[in-house]
């Protein structure tokens, strides 16, 4: 489950920067940024008069200051941790106008028809907890033995689904010119897999 919740994001992620990959990444690294200093900030007060803290938190303390202009912090920004924007979640992705349409429809697809279920699941929402103890329902041992088999197969195919998505991103963005060995790919998982059909419709088949 955690692996697959991570390739989500890692794949919303890179949808995200796709359309603005410059402006993103400043985005990306003002955030990124932020989050270091708050870390700092919060070590500093709780472990700042504490000898075996002193040489990690000088560390951090100038790698903040080498970095800061570069990704153009100002200092009222420094001092006000909140006028930087934190980088955002999948759901935040797909609010306002950060993305075109087309970007913004495929986060939230893989929303509804990835996340939420992976996210109930780790979680432990009802449905997630009915989700992973659906085996148990079984009254014979070997039911629930092909019960657990198919959740760990769905599993792996997402996994490798996922995967292929990320890849078939990268191809998109950066014209790696391996679209006939994607395509290949995507031949043979729908063949076997029928959420790699509605995926594969729904964002790649026009794009390949």
């Amino acid at each position: 489950m955690p692996m697959i919740r991570m390739l989500l994001e890692e794949l919303a992620t890179i949808v995200y920067f796709s359309d603005d990959v410059n402006g993103k990444f400043k985005q990306y690294r003002r955030a990124g940024w932020r989050e270091k200093k708050e870390k700092y900030d919060k070590y500093e007060r709780k472990y700042g008069n504490v000898d075996e803290w002193k040489d990690w938190l000088s560390g951090m303390d100038n790698y903040l200051k080498s970095v800061k202009s570069s990704v153009g912090i100002t200092s009222d920004e420094e001092s006000d941790l909140s006028k930087i924007a934190m980088w955002p979640t999948m759901g935040k992705m797909i609010k306002g106008n950060r993305l075109p349409g087309d970007l913004r429809d495929y986060i939230a697809y893989l929303i509804d028809w990835f996340y939420k279920e992976y996210s109930q699941s780790a979680h432990l929402t009802e449905p997630g907890i009915i989700h992973m103890g659906a085996m148990f329902l079984h009254d014979e041992e070997e039911d629930r033995r092909e019960m657990a088999k198919k959740f760990r197969s769905d599993g792996m195919m997402d996994c490798i689904l996922l995967c292929l998505a990320i890849l078939s991103e990268f191809e998109i963005i950066f014209d790696y010119s391996q679209k006939n060995r994607l395509n290949y790919l995507w031949e043979i998982l729908i063949e076997y897999y029928p959420k790699a059909t509605e995926l594969y419709k729904f964002r790649y088949k026009g794009l390949f």
